[in-house]
């Protein structure tokens, strides 16, 4: 096989409940690593030029990390939903109906508000070489409409390639913006001013 996926304790939220971390390491001895809590990439450890491991995405070794960070909202690696980015004043109109949605960057909705989905902890299973990520969120959570069922799926090649695919499906319309929250540092360390990078987009 040429992937070997570990499920670890990660610790437990402020219910009790408890949170898994997923450690992707290929043939290769790179890994990634993805927790259920907020479906949160935390770690990314690949070679460097040199050769030498080095960790180049940003996490807490632990819950405990994100559970602190929740007061400065840096959503580390987290998934950002039901939309992420502000909606000015936490309002919309769809389908000739205004909605209200919960405020939590001044006046404005961040990242899907204060319970979005960064501080969820979504259900997990291994399929093949992938981890899949669920979660089910209600009618009216935090001001939006429809029962949105989410998968997010993280794979992990052995050529370093990391996949995150997202899909969902609502029983009404509604906005939708998923993301992924990673902060990517390739050099493992100081700042990325002198970062070169090419994006494949249309």
């Amino acid at each position: 096989m040429s992937l070997t996926i570990e499920q670890l304790p990660f610790g437990a939220m402020p219910d009790g409940t408890q949170t898994s971390l997923f450690r992707m390491t290929n043939e290769n001895g790179a890994i990634a690593e993805v927790s259920s809590y907020g479906a949160t990439l935390v770690g990314v450890i690949i070679p460097d030029k040199n050769g030498n491991m080095t960790r180049v995405v940003k996490g807490f070794p632990s819950i405990e990390g994100y559970l602190a960070d929740l007061e400065i909202n840096s959503y580390l690696g987290a998934t950002c939903g039901r939309y992420a980015n502000r909606i000015n004043r936490g309002r919309f109109t769809l389908d000739g109906e205004d909605y209200q949605l919960a405020c939590n960057n001044g006046e404005n909705h961040l990242h899907g508000g204060p319970t979005g989905y960064h501080c969820k902890n979504w259900d997990a299973k291994i399929e093949d070489d992938t981890i899949v990520f669920s979660l089910t969120s209600p009618d009216g959570e935090e001001g939006y409409p429809g029962n949105l069922k989410m998968e997010v799926r993280y794979g992990w090649s052995i050529t370093n390639e990391l996949s995150i695919h997202y899909s969902a499906v609502c029983d009404k319309n509604t906005p939708l913006n998923l993301t992924s929250h990673a902060y990517f540092n390739l050099a493992g360390q100081g700042d990325i001013l002198e970062h070169e990078m090419q994006i494949f987009a249309d």
